[in-house]
């Protein structure tokens, strides 16, 4: 997962195909902060999708 040229959406759908129980199981404040991105643009993010 290249964390430098992908923007948060394909980092969150790369981490969702790569390991959908991280997703899953963590809290979303953990799984923003892996992402790089904050609880509100995550729960942004996942509304969208």
């Amino acid at each position: 997962m290249s964390f430098i040229t992908n923007d948060a959406t394909e980092r969150y759908l790369a981490l969702l195909k790569e390991n959908p129980e991280i997703v899953r199981r963590l809290p979303n404040r953990l799984v923003a902060n892996y992402l790089n991105i904050t609880q509100e643009g995550l729960s942004r993010l996942k509304s969208k999708l």
